[in-house]
């Protein structure tokens, strides 16, 4: 794994962590076995290629981000707060359109 004065950096543990099995724990022989395993996510490409694959990745996440989401989120759970506790469901008529925006 990548180290940066005998430390492992933290974006890159973060990365690795999405890879672990659910329920394996976080030890280093776990970590690297994850690790030992990425060139099989790129076989037979050259490094170029496997920058291009992650740019492409990278530029898919950016596209998705919304800036919006918190704000819609506590509209959402502000509605949910204030609804009567004798309703059962929350329906889509029961929220604001700034939290219905899929956008």
């Amino acid at each position: 794994m990548p180290k940066w004065n005998k430390k492992v950096n933290k974006d890159v543990l973060s990365f690795i962590k999405f890879f672990l099995g659910k329920g394996v724990r976080v030890n280093q022989p776990s970590l690297l076995a994850v690790v030992r395993h990425f060139h099989l996510a790129f076989k037979c490409m050259d490094t170029e290629e496997v920058y291009d694959v992650l740019m492409q990745q990278l530029i898919k996440a950016i596209h998705k981000y919304d800036p919006k989401y918190t704000e819609k989120v506590k509209a959402v759970s502000e509605v949910i707060d204030n609804l009567n506790p004798a309703v059962a469901a929350v329906g889509i008529h029961h929220l604001p359109e700034a939290a219905t925006d899929c956008s």
